[in-house]
């Protein structure tokens, strides 16, 4: 396979052509979804989530992990949602390395865990390329959610997760802001956003790099 397998749609490109569909568009027929739809998800124009993904893969005989995160091998089972050895994953993290939804309440999916007895963290996705180039698109970025507020002092200078005052959950790099209790969040691809008042901020633990 190699990296030109690094991306859900060069993947799911691969397995339809594996599983012998002469095109896409008789690949959409055949799970009686538009054409239009899988083309955008297999070219890579549109973005597709977690139950496209286990709708491909069981048409396809692939992993829907794997599809998606690029985790283990195409033909390797599905991690149920019920094993110890996965996370929830809680939103995507989008322009201006916002991440959306901001619930970390909320759990969208599960993710396998980077090592065992990770069941503390929480993960989010990287979509699009507006963190480029200390992030990228699929990237998963796995955090231990806030048990209280840490200490922003201990973190300064590192890549965090933090919620804002006015309720906005972000990963940007932690500054000192111009006084105590104000905090400078900065990104690669977006403006500082300076003295700020913080809700929590937990530190990152783990990234998984997208593709192979």
């Amino acid at each position: 396979m190699g990296k030109h397998l690094s991306t859900p749609a060069q993947r799911l490109d691969w397995a339809i052509r594996r599983a012998g569909f002469r095109s896409v568009a008789e690949f959409a027929r055949s799970i009686s979804a538009h054409d239009v739809t899988v083309r955008s998800h297999a070219n890579g124009n549109r973005q597709f989530d977690m139950r496209w993904a286990r709708r491909y893969g069981a048409a396809l005989g692939v992993n829907p992990l794997w599809l998606l995160y690029g985790f283990g091998a195409p033909d390797a089972e599905e991690t149920t949602t019920t094993s110890p050895e996965t996370v929830p994953l809680v939103g995507h993290v989008g322009a201006g390395a916002e991440i959306f939804p901001p619930d970390e309440d909320q759990e969208l999916d599960r993710v396998p865990a980077p090592w065992r007895e990770a069941r503390e963290l929480a993960a989010v996705i990287v979509r699009g390329g507006s963190m480029e180039p200390e992030f990228w698109d699929g990237d998963l970025i796995f955090y231990e959610p806030p048990n209280g507020m840490s200490d922003p002092e201990e973190l300064v200078g590192r890549t965090v997760v933090c919620r804002t005052e006015d309720g906005r959950t972000f990963v940007k790099r932690l500054l000192r802001g111009s006084k105590p209790g104000l905090w400078t969040l900065e990104s690669h691809a977006a403006p500082p956003m300076k003295d700020v008042r913080l809700v929590w901020v937990a530190p990152i633990r783990y990234i998984k790099r997208a593709g192979p």
